[in-house]
C-alpha cells in the first residue's frame, strides 16, 4: 500500500490500498525440511478446499518467507478512505483461513495467522528473494496470476462464504 511521500510509514499516512497480505507463520522450532514440507501442506489444502472449491478468490502470489507463508491478493488501487473495507476482508480472510486450519489439526499447531501484520495499512512486508534473518534461508515466491480485485467485490464474494456468513449473523 502506498503512502504519502516523505512523512513515513504510519496508517494515518496512507494513500492508496494496493494489496491484502495474509501473514502466516511458523514459530516453532522444526528441521527447515518439515517446516516446507508442513508449508506445502498447506498450501495444497488452501488450494483443494478453498480455492477449488470457490471459497476464496485465487490469491496472486504465494511469498515463503523462510518462516512462513504470505498470500498475496492484487487490488485495483483504491483510496485509503476505503480501510473499513480492507479491515474487514483481513478479518473474513483470516476467519476461513483459521476454519481451515481447525479442519487440519496437524496444521493448526504450528501455523498462526499474524492478522496485526496483515492489518496494518502502511506495513512492510519481507522482500521476495531476500533473506530470513532468523532461519538464514532465502526467500521464494510463485505468481499465479497478474489480475488485480476490485475490494468491494473482493468484500461480497468473501460474504458469501459459510464461515463469513456465520460470523456475521452471529455479530
Amino acid at each position: 500500500n502506498t503512502v504519502i511521500n516523505g512523512i513515513g510509514r504510519k496508517n494515518s499516512h496512507c494513500f492508496s490500498l494496493c494489496n491484502i497480505v495474509m501473514d502466516l507463520d511458523m514459530h516453532a522450532k522444526m528441521h527447515e525440511y518439515d517446516r516446507h514440507e508442513m508449508i506445502n501442506e498447506f498450501v495444497w489444502y488452501f488450494e483443494r478446499d478453498l480455492v477449488s472449491a470457490g471459497l476464496v478468490p485465487p490469491p496472486n502470489m504465494y511469498h515463503y518467507t523462510g518462516r512462513g507463508l504470505q498470500i498475496w491478493w492484487s487490488l485495483q488501487e483504491t483510496s485509503a478512505k476505503l480501510a473499513f473495507v480492507y479491515r474487514d476482508l483481513i478479518r473474513y480472510f483470516a476467519l476461513i483461513i483459521k476454519q481451515l486450519l481447525t479442519d487440519h489439526p496437524e496444521l493448526e499447531q504450528y501455523i498462526d495467522i499474524d492478522t496485526d501484520s496483515s492489518k496494518r495499512l502502511s506495513g512492510l512486508f519481507r522482500l521476495v528473494n531476500t533473506y530470513n534473518s532468523h532461519t538464514g534461508l532465502k526467500t521464494n515466491f510463485e505468481i499465479l496470476h497478474d489480475s488485480h480485485y476490485d475490494i468491494n467485490e473482493l468484500k461480497t464474494s468473501l460474504e458469501a462464504n459459510d464461515v463469513v456468513a456465520a460470523y456475521l449473523e452471529g455479530k
